[in-house]
């Protein structure tokens, strides 16, 4: 749960935030109580921490230690509960805070922590539900664009809204790194972010009302994994309606030049000998030749054939897999199918029939 989210929820207990304003779209896993540095490694990661710093009795130097401890193990914000045993939060620690994007805050004596805890409790475990319908939402405004209208008020709520500006990143990996990576990038944002899985790729959406550097934050989060894995950013599109659009376009933008690609696949021997081929224009023509009207009609239909074809091959040409990956009926795969089988003339049920399909969307992988 995204740290401002949570604070709205606890507007009743008093919360006076006093540094670490940037860090307010830090995600919220869970709260913490402690009281003692030592104890800094029972933080399982991204917790907001409260103490009345009832150990530390008013000693900056401690206190500004305890703080540090809390952050390398991952806190996600700390909360001090003011009046009996710290009056004052020494400058020292506002400047390191700060300096980390670390959220601090200050709470009256008299909000007892046990009430705050459970109003925390209760947020976060809320917000989880709300996320998982969240997420379903996300997959049909992607791939079911006629159906998301169903869904705007879920939108509003995230903070996504008609009004703002958006830019989508896809990034076709499953590497744990990668995503680590990417997690670790959204808390020093300044635009609202949500991140899915669908299929193979990482799909980052952000989103606020600045245009420019909406897209200056795609593009720098795209420069740290570009030599990992291929990516692509949307152009910049108003309205949440148009989310389809940014994700396919974003799709057809994946960075994937011929050095990018022989890092991304230097361990893989079978794209190496595809990375041998010396004639762009005969990759261009087989490409065109094969895959070539499938992403024709997509941008004339506006459609995800496309797409339903790759999720489908990354399968093993599951109908279940692929549909569950989607989040579409296992009929609706079938249907897009039979359609792709028809504009191309093809069989799918033939082996070398999908090997050539599958070879193009690699080479387009590779070279596009």
């Amino acid at each position: 749960m995204y740290l401002w989210k949570l604070l709205d929820k606890l507007k009743d207990y008093k919360l006076t935030q006093v540094a670490g304003f940037e860090g307010l779209n830090r995600n919220i896993r869970w709260f913490h109580i402690a009281e003692d540095e030592t104890l800094s490694n029972f933080i399982i990661g991204d917790e907001l921490v409260f103490t009345t710093g009832v150990k530390m009795n008013g000693n900056s130097v401690a206190l500004l230690g305890f703080v540090k401890a809390m952050l390398k193990y991952g806190a996600g914000g700390i909360v001090i509960n003011t009046g009996k045993y710290i009056n004052e939060i020494p400058q020292k620690l506002k400047d390191f805070c700060n300096e980390s994007r670390l959220p601090l805050f200050v709470m009256p004596w008299e909000i007892r922590l046990v009430d705050v805890g459970k109003a925390s409790s209760t947020a976060i475990l809320e917000d989880e539900r709300f996320s998982v319908n969240f997420r379903n939402a996300v997959n049909t405004a992607l791939f079911l664009p006629e159906l998301s209208k169903d869904s705007l008020s879920l939108f509003s709520e995230y903070g996504f809204s008609e009004e703002m500006n958006y830019t989508v990143l896809v990034i076709s990996s499953k590497n744990e790194e990668i995503e680590k990576m990417v997690n670790d990038c959204i808390p020093n944002l300044n635009s609202i972010a949500f991140v899915t899985s669908v299929g193979g790729d990482i799909v980052v959406i952000l989103s606020n009302k600045n245009g420019s550097s909406l897209f200056g934050e795609a593009t720098a989060m795209q420069g740290k994994i570009k030599t990992m894995a291929l990516c692509g950013v949307s152009d910049v599109f108003k309205g949440i309606s148009n989310l389809s659009k940014g994700y396919h376009s974003a799709q057809t933008n994946k960075i994937s030049g011929k050095a990018n690609a022989r890092k991304i696949l230097e361990n893989h021997s079978q794209y190496e000998i595809l990375l041998e081929i010396k004639d762009d224009e005969k990759i261009r023509a087989y490409c065109n030749e094969t895959i070539g009207p499938i992403i024709k009609y997509d941008k004339a239909h506006n459609t995800n054939l496309y797409q339903t074809l790759k999720c489908y091959f990354d399968n093993n040409a599951s109908v279940n897999k692929a549909s569950a990956q989607m989040f579409i009926h296992r009929n609706t795969i079938n249907y897009k199918i039979k359609k792709i089988e028809h504009i191309l003339s093809c069989d799918l049920s033939s082996f070398e029939e999908r090997f050539t399909l599958m070879l193009a969307i690699k080479l387009l992988e590779m070279y596009a």
